[in-house]
């Protein structure tokens, strides 16, 4: 049997819908909702309607879900995935630039800098979207777009950790990076001890 009332066509076995409790199908109809948003889009709530029409305003937490989720799909994770390729190995190759036209502990000051200039922005953008997502499911009432947006507040859980990472990984390759140049610099200007002629004293 088909679920009624619910925008997407989901089918349940009739003896396992005389049996299931309002937790289950909840999270059934979350786990349906979510995978079929992830292959098909979010026009996938058009589906019992054809003639159905969506006027979302933008900058409400509908229009969050619909716009944030509505990116979470097969087609666009493919797309990133080969971007992030493309960016990874541009940003190899530009590293290796870094290193060739620099010199000694200079190199990695200036690849943990680039590394931190790429995350931080990041991070912060992260951050942003993430306190968005929570604070539109604390004030949401509707049960399935709150569980809706705690899913989007998941997903930037990943990308936050993410940034997080790099963040931390270009700063500790900048302090230690400034460490040995700073030690490198006390070695140079430290007095050089006296040589002491052993040949001549003895003559």
């Amino acid at each position: 049997m088909t679920v009624p009332h619910f925008p997407l066509p989901v089918e349940l076995p009739r003896e396992e819908a005389a049996t299931i409790s309002t937790a289950e199908l909840r999270s059934r109809l979350l786990s349906e909702a979510a995978e079929a948003i992830y292959e098909k889009g979010m026009s996938v709530w058009a589906l019992t309607d054809p003639e159905a029409e969506q006027d979302i305003d933008i900058f409400s937490p509908e229009g969050g879900v619909h716009r944030g989720l509505g990116f979470l799909s097969d087609d666009n994770h493919q797309a990133l995935r080969i971007a992030a390729i493309v960016l990874g190995l541009i940003s190899v190759a530009l590293g290796g630039l870094v290193l060739v036209s620099t010199q000694g502990m200079g190199r990695l000051v200036a690849l943990g800098a680039a590394v931190l200039g790429a995350a931080v922005p990041s991070l912060l953008g992260a951050v942003a979207v993430r306190f968005a997502f929570r604070t539109a499911s604390e004030d949401q009432e509707d049960y399935l777009m709150a569980r809706l947006l705690d899913l989007g507040n998941d997903v930037t859980w990943l990308a936050l950790r993410n940034y997080t990472i790099l963040t931390l990984v270009g700063l500790g390759v900048v302090l230690v990076s400034l460490g040995l140049m700073l030690l490198e610099m006390r070695q140079r200007a430290a007095p050089a001890a006296p040589v002491v002629d052993n040949g001549s004293a003895a003559a």
